[in-house]
């Protein structure tokens, strides 16, 4: 054998036994690899299950009857039946579902009906949206933060709680009937209706 067959036929011995040491490497990784997995998968659904548990926003019954809904705004009201609607246990599901309540709350906040425009209002539909908001920005991460979400969720149906409130307390001023002789002074009080004064002409 020459120096040259002998040196390929050592090379050729090394890559096989470079090839078999891969092959067996590989081999020895896939099961960890599927274990590793099965148990990523195990904890995705166990949080998925904790979170559908919490999806619970008891505002959102009284919202529905109060003078909130009572005024032209289907912002408001698509907001409130995608939030009842819990999403399927995927978590791709749940982002799509945090996307969509992102964007109602903002047509809910922006499409405030003109009656409901009193800084009070606007305040809670800010504080709204961005509970929303954070709610979309946490179940971007990996691995959830269940315990930020839960607290998301509860806040989100405390500021539902807080707009019902702010809009029975509205529709209840309107009901109040007006006393007799204060739509007059109310008249009075307006420059563009109140009577002119006539000077007398001097003599």
């Amino acid at each position: 054998m020459t120096a040259t067959s002998f040196c390929r036929s050592n090379l050729f011995v090394k890559v096989l036994f470079v090839s078999m040491l891969i092959s067996s490497c590989r081999e020895k990784e896939g099961p960890d690899r599927l274990v590793v997995q099965q148990q990523a998968d195990a904890k995705m659904d166990e949080l998925l299950r904790e979170l559908t548990k919490n999806w619970q926003f008891p505002n959102i019954q009284e919202a529905r009857s109060s003078g909130s809904t009572q005024q032209p705004w289907p912002a408001w009201q698509n907001f409130l039946r995608e939030l009842s609607q819990a999403p399927a246990l995927r978590i791709d599901n749940f982002r799509e579902k945090a996307i969509l309540l992102t964007r109602l709350s903002y047509e809910a906040e922006f499409q405030l009906p003109y009656s409901y425009q009193k800084p009070a209002m606007k305040a809670r539909m800010s504080a709204l949206r961005t509970r929303v908001t954070m709610l979309n920005q946490y179940l971007r991460l990996n691995p959830l933060p269940i315990k930020e979400i839960k607290e998301t969720i509860q806040e989100i149906n405390a500021e539902i709680g807080s707009i019902v409130s702010e809009a029975n307390e509205w529709e209840v001023k309107q009901r109040i009937p007006v006393e007799e002789g204060e739509s007059d002074m109310r008249q009075m009080k307006d420059t563009t209706r109140a009577i002119p004064s006539i000077s007398k002409p001097l003599r």
